[in-house]
């Protein structure tokens, strides 16, 4: 036979347990959320520079150093030397174009393979350099 006291005691024993369950949850949730916190995603993608922070150090929300630095490498602009023959044949093509439509660039790299992304020329600006005979 058991005791209503046997029975109240056990009854309180599970309900705390219970309470303790759902603290523990809740506690659980908060760390969860605050591990996230320590994640910092960035809007853009590109090459990072050096950080002025070691892991484990303390960050705050509105400090005025930077953490590090992003360089965008959605565009790279450049600028390219090229003789007087490649300055003619180019200077031939945009007269042909007339504007009508970009002009595709391709970079060939020092082994003479082809860069993989080919660009548009945006801007001419001519300087020689009389000593090469480049532009």
């Amino acid at each position: 036979v058991v005791s209503q006291q046997d029975v109240d005691d056990a009854k309180a024993a599970y309900l705390q347990a219970v309470a303790l369950v759902e603290q523990n949850k809740a506690l659980l949730k908060s760390a969860k959320i605050n591990l996230d916190r320590t994640k910092i995603k960035a809007q853009i993608s590109g090459f990072i520079g050096i950080s002025n922070y070691t892991i484990g150090s303390l960050v705050l929300a509105n400090q005025t150093n930077e953490l590090t630095t992003i360089r965008d490498t959605s565009r790279v602009y450049a600028d390219l030397s090229q003789s007087n023959n490649q300055l003619f044949k180019l200077k031939k093509i945009i007269k042909n174009n007339n504007k009508k439509q970009d002009i595709p660039v391709n970079i060939i790299l020092p082994d003479n393979s082809r860069y993989a992304h080919s660009g548009i020329l945006k801007l001419q600006e001519i300087s020689v350099d009389e000593d090469t005979g480049y532009v």
